[in-house]
C-alpha cells in the first residue's frame, strides 16, 4: 500500500472554500492500492474546517484536523508535517486550491520512475498558467527528458540554477519521496514571502532527479492569500513582503548559490531588494508609517546593510523612477 500525506494550512474568512479543495482530493484516479491521509493545520482561521469535511468518505481516504496558534503558512505547514508520522510520499495543497483529477496519479508515476520531487503547471485562470509567466521554461524544457507517464525529468545539476533564479514549483502541485528527502521544514522567518522558495530548493538539493508535468494539474483559487495582496505597491504589506524576500535570497545564496556565477546572480537580486526596499520606505513613509518602522526595525535587526545604504539607495531609486528606469524587485 503506497502512502500519501496531504497538507493544508488552513486559514479563511468565507466559509466553503476548503469544501471544494478537499472534493478534488477526493475526486483523485487512484487505485484500491493507494491510501491518502489529509492533514489540515487550522492556522487560528476564523473560519472553522470541521463543517467543510462532513460528509465526505472514501475507502483508504481519512482526513483530520490540528488546532494551532495563527503562525501563517509556513509555520502551519510545519505544523502538519510534524504530525506525520509515517509516510510514502508528501503532497501539499493550499485550502483554497483545485486539483485535476489525474494529479496524484501523474505525480506517483513520475516518483515511480525515479525522480524524488515532483511538480506541475497551474492555472492562475482560464488563460494564464504559472509556466507560461517564466521565461526560461522552453530551456528548461529543452534540457529535460520525457520519461513514462509523460512527465519529464532534470537531474539536480540542471534543476539547481533554474530554481535558483525562479520559484518554479507552485506548492499545490509539489509532491515528494519522504523516504528519499527525509525530513524538511519550511522557514518560519519568512511569513509572506520567500518560505516556498527555500523549501523547494532544499527537497531539490537532496534529490538525484527532478520531475514536472507541463499539464496544468492544479487551480489557484481566490481566498485569503497574503503574499498576492502584497504584491500591489501601495499595500502597507508589500514593504514586508520584500523583506521576507530579501532574508530569503540572503539564506539561498549562503546555502545553495555555489558557483561564481550564482553567487554573482545572488549577490545582485540582494542588491535589487534593498534599493526596492529603500524605494518603499520613501514612497509609503506618509502613507503606512507604522508599517514601515517596523520593517526599519527588523532590518536593523536581519540586515543592517539595508538601513546603512538607505541614505545612497533612496535618492538613487528615486532619480531612477522619474527617468523611468526603476528596476523594481516584484517577486
Amino acid at each position: 500500500m503506497k502512502r500519501v500525506a496531504v497538507v493544508i494550512p488552513f486559514f479563511q474568512r468565507e466559509p466553503g472554500i476548503l469544501r471544494h479543495a478537499l472534493e478534488s482530493v477526493y475526486a483523485q484516479e487512484l487505485g484500491a492500492d493507494v491510501a491518502v491521509e489529509i492533514v489540515i493545520a487550522d492556522d487560528a482561521s476564523p473560519t472553522t474546517p470541521e463543517p467543510e469535511i462532513e460528509g465526505l468518505s472514501r475507502p483508504n481516504f481519512s482526513v483530520r484536523v490540528i488546532k494551532r496558534e495563527n503562525g501563517g503558512p509556513a509555520a502551519a505547514r510545519n505544523t502538519a508535517l510534524d504530525a506525520i508520522a509515517d509516510t510514502d510520499v508528501i503532497a501539499f495543497i493550499d485550502s483554497d486550491d483545485l486539483w485535476a483529477p489525474g494529479h496524484l496519479r501523474a505525480g506517483l508515476a513520475a516518483l515511480d520512475a525515479g525522480a524524488q520531487f515532483y511538480f506541475a503547471d497551474n492555472r492562475y485562470d482560464e488563460q494564464s498558467t504559472w509556466f507560461a509567466a517564466i521565461a526560461d521554461m522552453p530551456a528548461i524544457i529543452m534540457q529535460s527528458q520525457e520519461i513514462e507517464g509523460g512527465a519529464r525529468v532534470l537531474t539536480r545539476d540542471q534543476a539547481i540554477p533554474h530554481f535558483l533564479r525562479h520559484c518554479l514549483s507552485h506548492t499545490s502541485t509539489v509532491m515528494y519521496d519522504a523516504r528519499r528527502l527525509g525530513r524538511l521544514r519550511f522557514d518560519e522567518g519568512q511569513a509572506i514571502a520567500g518560505e516556498d522558495h527555500l523549501y523547494w530548493l532544499a527537497a531539490v538539493d537532496r534529490s538525484e532527479r527532478v520531475a514536472f508535468n507541463l499539464d496544468a494539474m492544479g487551480a489557484r483559487g481566490r481566498g485569503v492569500d497574503i503574499y498576492r495582496r502584497a504584491l500591489d505597491w501601495s499595500h502597507p504589506e508589500c514593504v514586508r513582503r520584500l523583506h521576507d524576500a530579501l532574508l530569503a535570497h540572503k539564506l539561498i545564496n549562503q546555502r545553495f548559490c555555489r558557483t561564481p556565477e550564482q553567487k554573482q546572480y545572488g549577490a545582485a537580486q540582494v542588491a535589487k531588494l534593498r534599493r526596492s526596499i529603500s524605494y518603499l520606505l520613501v514612497r509609503n513613509a506618509f502613507r503606512h508609517p507604522l508599517q514601515n518602522a517596523r520593517v526599519v526595525a527588523r532590518l536593523l535587526r536581519t540586515d543592517p546593510a539595508s538601513v546603512l545604504l538607505l541614505p545612497v539607495n533612496a535618492p538613487l531609486t528615486l532619480l531612477q523612477r522619474a527617468q523611468g528606469r526603476l528596476d523594481f524587485w516584484a517577486g
